[in-house]
């Protein structure tokens, strides 16, 4: 499950119309006659932003396989997970979430990401209960602009909607109405999870879609786990997708 967030070089800025001054009044110094004012809008995640309220602690999930995970906001300390995560994605997980075979190439780009919160953005790690030093899955919230990334081994148990549902609780609590993200055309398992929350697909430029979600958005139908014909590597019982684990 992989969503990608809006890159500047595919939003570019967005200016207002001009607006027309009040008959009689002058222009300020350094605005051009006849415009009120000139509004440049730059992709959100290069803006400043509230930090919002406090951040809220971890919680437990239980996952469709049984296995559980702490779903916390990332830690400075989380720079080394984290490149092990981005290191374990396939180059087909990787090309989902980036459009290229990049990712996080250096322990800086990790500090960065682990430190993004201090900049005013939502970064919440699922991380595994039996092997603490392992995260599963990032989301990350920057402006309105939302962004996932589960690792190929976590996938298709849920932790996707999880961390997605997890997101726009967040931007919630910060007064968004909706958040934006991309995604590839062929990514089925992104467009299953963005078409349960009736997300809007309202832009397509070489082969990648922008959708649209609204934060009041709540999943379809509740789809049951599906039964394994295996035990998955946790004794514990599954829950439904987002339903915290019982402790």
């Amino acid at each position: 499950m992989i969503i990608s967030p809006i890159r500047s070089e595919r939003v570019g800025g967005i200016e207002s119309a001009p607006r027309p001054l009040p008959k009689g009044q002058e222009s300020t110094a350094g605005k051009p006659a006849g415009i009120d004012a000139v509004v440049s809008i730059r992709p959100l995640s290069r803006l400043p932003v509230s930090s919002g309220p406090p951040r809220r602690p971890a919680r437990s999930i239980a996952l469709c396989d049984g296995r559980v995970v702490q779903v916390r906001p990332v830690q400075e300390g989380d720079a080394t997970k984290l490149l092990d995560m981005y290191a374990a994605l396939s180059p087909e997980s990787r090309y989902r979430r980036y459009f290229t075979a990049g990712g996080l190439k250096s322990r800086c780009d990790a500090e960065r990401l682990a430190a993004a919160a201090d900049a005013g953005d939502v970064v919440l790690v699922a991380v595994s209960e039996d092997y603490p030093e392992q995260i599963a899955g990032v989301a990350q919230l920057a402006g309105t602009e939302a962004a996932l990334t589960v690792r190929d081994d976590y996938q298709s148990i849920g932790l996707g909607s999880l961390l997605l549902d997890s997101l726009l609780a967040a931007a919630r609590r910060r007064g968004l109405r909706r958040v934006e993200a991309l995604t590839l055309a062929g990514n089925s398992r992104a467009l299953h999870i963005l078409h349960r929350r009736q997300a809007v697909i309202d832009g397509q430029a070489d082969g990648v879609l922008h959708a649209t979600i609204s934060t009041e958005s709540r999943p379809g139908l509740r789809r049951r786990c599906p039964t394994r014909t295996t035990p998955g590597p946790a004794t514990r019982q599954p829950a439904d997708h987002g339903v915290p684990a019982q402790r």
